[in-house]
């Protein structure tokens, strides 16, 4: 039985040798390889949270300005109409007042339609 015990410790020694070398060529490298995986995934999970924190403020400044801009539209709207009454009232007053007094309004265009052909006191200096 000797040699069968013998049989034994070698098969043993074998296995042991085979342990061994199963868990310094695979096993550690695997692990190893994993607390790697493990790492950069953290690392793109905060460079990703990073990213949506500055696509977050982006969003949020777009939105200001939106706001903005539609808020100057408006006003720009509102300036705009403002001026075509005040044109509107302008032209009426305009037209009441020819019909009171039709040579008023020929002098008052022959003056326009001369100031506009005229040339300017400092364009004369030119000359």
């Amino acid at each position: 039985m000797g040699s069968g015990e013998e049989d034994l410790a070698d098969e043993a020694e074998v296995h042991l040798k085979l342990s061994t070398k199963l868990h310094s060529e695979v096993e550690k490298p695997l692990m190893n390889f994993h607390e790697n995986v493990k790492k950069d995934k953290r690392k793109c999970d905060h460079h990703i949270a990073d990213l949506c924190k500055q696509l977050a403020s982006c969003y949020a400044l777009v939105e200001k300005a939106r706001k903005a801009l539609t808020e100057w539209q408006r006003d720009l709207e509102m300036k705009t109409q403002q001026l075509e009454i005040n044109l509107s009232n302008k032209m009426e007053e305009d037209i009441k007042k020819a019909r009171r007094n039709p040579h008023r309004l020929m002098m008052t265009s022959c003056v326009v339609w001369t100031s506009t052909i005229r040339p300017s006191p400092s364009g004369l200096k030119r000359w």
